[in-house]
């Protein structure tokens, strides 16, 4: 009973912090999950001998490379911003 308690407290406060990072993730990945499908429709439309797991794989990559390459120039933008 008396190590009920501090559980009960700690899980509370733990399932109340979820919902603030949970909101920011969802958004993000129903982005990346559109961008996904909309390449591998096209890859996969483009090469019928294609299969679902390359097509996937390949586009992941893909956009994981445009990413970098977007998010590279502001942070340098960033960086230097301050002068």
């Amino acid at each position: 009973m008396i190590r009920l308690l501090p559980a009960i407290a700690l899980a509370g406060l733990m399932y109340a912090g979820i919902p603030a990072f949970a909101v920011d993730s969802v958004r993000q990945t129903t982005v990346g999950q559109r961008q996904i499908r909309g390449c591998m429709s096209k890859r996969m439309s483009s090469d019928r001998t294609l299969s679902y797991n390359e097509a996937k794989k390949d586009c992941a990559e893909r956009l994981r490379a445009q990413n970098q390459t977007s998010s590279a120039p502001l942070a340098a933008a960033g960086a230097g911003g301050g002068k």
